[in-house]
C-alpha cells in the first residue's frame, strides 16, 4: 500500500489549540494489494481508504477521549484521515483556517482518474488547493 499524505513536524496548534505534532494525515491512497491504481477514480480510492480506516472523528486514548471537527481518526497512532466534504465550501473554508493546523482545501473531482505522477502537473486537472495566506 502506498499512501499520499502529510507527517505533521511543525508546531502546529490542533482544533483544541494544543500542539498537534509528530501525526501522519491520509488524503489519498495511489497503491493498494500492490496495483498501482492509475485510471481509478478519487471516488473508487476513497472507498478503499473508508474501509481500511473508517470515518470516525472520535478517539480514545491513554489521555481521554479525543473529538474532531474536520479529521477522521484511525486505529493507527497518530495517524489521521482527512474527511471528504461536498456541499458549503466556502463556509467550510472560513471555519477551518481559523485553526493552525489547517492550511485550506483540497477540492477533487469525484470522477477524476489517478494519473502517472511523473511530475506535479499529471494530476492537476482533477483537483485544485485552495490555502489561506
Amino acid at each position: 500500500m502506498v499512501l499520499c499524505g502529510e507527517y505533521l513536524n511543525r508546531n502546529q496548534n490542533g482544533e483544541d489549540g494544543k500542539p498537534f505534532n509528530h501525526k501522519f494525515i491520509i488524503w489519498d491512497i495511489l497503491v493498494w494489494k500492490g496495483l498501482y491504481l492509475i485510471g481509478e477514480t478519487f471516488e473508487n480510492r476513497l472507498e478503499i481508504l473508508h474501509k481500511l480506516f473508517g470515518t470516525s472523528t472520535g478517539q480514545v486514548s491513554a489521555q481521554g477521549i479525543s473529538m474532531f471537527n474536520y479529521l477522521h481518526t484511525t486505529k493507527v497512532e497518530d495517524v489521521y484521515m482527512a474527511p471528504t466534504y461536498v456541499n458549503h465550501l466556502k463556509q467550510l473554508y472560513d471555519d477551518i483556517i481559523k485553526t493552525d493546523l489547517y492550511e485550506g482545501l483540497v477540492l477533487k473531482r469525484a470522477r477524476g482518474k489517478l494519473q502517472h505522477g511523473f511530475n506535479k502537473r499529471n494530476n492537476t486537472d482533477w483537483q485544485l488547493k485552495a490555502r489561506r495566506y
